[in-house]
């Protein structure tokens, strides 16, 4: 019976359909997911410590084995490989403080040291009576003096402060670049406008300008010459004397003695004569009496 049915299904012309398993698709991977993959195998297959691909991270020629990191002081690796949160140093930005010594016209004009100083940026430049003030590090323009000739100027910020010799802040407006002439020297002027005060002439404009301080006026370094001493040819007045040179000079700051002034005199004590009885009767002297201080001075 089995046998009958086997024959009468292997002769059936019933089409039998065939049967597939189903093909899933095959996605492929993004090519970012794709080099984060051949990232990862590499640095797998590279040192963690010393980022070499000779060796492993646990072999005995791994440099970085007790070094320490300058990143974040730890020992095993190198900083080129830290991976600690690196730190940002902030450095302190200190900006130094320029001081100004005089800034008011408070003191006698007799006793300040005045200089003549053409300022401008073309030939036809102003003259302006600058007090010289070495102390200071910097030169000054008051704004009154900025308004009235060189408003056309823009100023320049500046971030310098400005401190009296007290320590007391000084305002700045701003800072303007001059050329600055005297008696043929010309440089680069700094000037710092701040709102009231002189015009000062700075140690720096001083220094650039070549200048030096004989007799309490300015000079030029190139007329600073120390010659033989001149000599008096002739009496022109009082204190006034005509020099060699065909200058006067005022003499009237010495000190004048009266014509009646006679200087004061002393006795002077007679030698003893040069004999061998004076020498010893001197001695025995001595030797008797006190031993003063006029007994040797003869």
């Amino acid at each position: 019976m089995a046998a009958r049915n086997v024959a009468e299904f292997s002769n059936s012309e019933v089409p039998v359909r065939e049967i597939s398993a189903p093909k899933w698709e095959q996605k492929r991977p993004a090519a970012s997911k794709q080099r984060q993959g051949e990232r990862k195998s590499e640095q797998a297959r590279r040192c963690y410590r010393c980022d070499s691909d000779k060796h492993m991270a646990n072999s005995t020629q791994c440099p970085a084995t007790n070094k320490i990191c300058k990143s974040c002081g730890k020992t095993g690796h190198f900083a080129k490989v830290c991976r600690s949160e690196q730190k940002r140093e902030v450095r302190e930005v200190v900006i130094p403080e320029l001081t100004v010594l005089l800034l008011n016209n408070s003191a006698p004009k007799e006793k300040k040291i005045m200089c003549t100083v053409d300022l401008g940026l073309s030939p036809a430049n102003q003259s302006f009576e600058m007090i010289v003030d070495t102390g200071s590090s910097v030169s000054l323009l008051p704004a009154h003096v900025y308004e009235t000739y060189f408003s056309h100027i823009p100023l320049k910020p500046t971030k310098v402060p400005l401190v009296t010799y007290s320590r007391q802040r000084i305002p700045v407006l701003g800072k303007l670049h001059l050329r600055a002439f005297h008696d043929g020297n010309t440089a680069s002027a700094t000037l710092f406008i701040v709102k009231s005060g002189s015009i000062l002439l700075g140690l720096d404009l001083f220094e650039a300008l070549e200048m030096v301080i004989m007799r309490n006026r300015v000079v030029l370094k190139s007329e600073q010459t120390f010659s033989e001493p001149l000599k008096v040819t002739k009496q022109k007045g009082p204190h006034s004397y005509t020099l060699d040179n065909g200058k006067t000079w005022d003499a009237s700051h010495l000190s004048v003695l009266p014509e009646t002034f006679t200087p004061p005199s002393e006795e002077v004590r007679p030698a003893e004569p040069a004999t061998v009885h004076g020498a010893q009767s001197r001695n025995q002297r001595i030797r008797k009496q006190p031993v003063w201080i006029e007994d040797y001075v003869t």
